[in-house]
């Protein structure tokens, strides 16, 4: 049995591009001296890529025909999203360590970090930065999608 390869719209991903360089923006022109807020592009292009982003998630998968269809959903965004962020939060708590900085995350935050819940805790049980908070956020919004 063939599947129907679905056509790539390349202009939702010019539409994303455009919202990573308005977070980019937002964080970078921080640094310096800037004459005017910029803060704000940061926080409309976080809402416009997941905004675009859940909508492509809908528009390839809106054919589930059972739950196997929607396990498979799952078991692919697992394997493609979990190993790199689990390396890249052990980096960054690594990194902490040698900066002296790893002692303001408590266990707590460490293990609701690597399990992608610091959005769920935060504020009241997190206060100290939180890592890679937009990635806890897309699994929250995975679970979210199957309901």
């Amino acid at each position: 049995m063939s599947e129907i390869k679905k056509e790539r719209l390349v202009v939702f991903d010019f539409i994303r591009l455009f919202a990573i360089l308005m977070v980019v923006l937002s964080h970078t022109l921080k640094v310096g001296s800037v004459p005017f807020d910029i803060g704000y592009l940061g926080i409309l292009g976080n809402a416009l890529f997941f905004f675009i982003s859940g909508y492509l998630i809908y528009l390839n998968n809106s054919t589930f025909k059972s739950k196997k269809d929607i396990l498979k959903f799952y078991k692919k965004r697992l394997l493609r999203i979990y190993p790199l962020y689990i390396m890249a939060v052990l980096f960054l708590l690594f990194v902490s360590f040698i900066l002296g900085t790893a002692n303001t995350y408590s266990p707590f935050e460490i293990i609701t970090s690597i399990l992608g819940l610091q959005m769920v805790f935060y504020p009241k049980l997190i206060t100290s930065p939180i890592i890679l908070w937009f990635i806890g956020m897309i699994l929250i919004f995975y679970v979210i999608y199957s309901t």
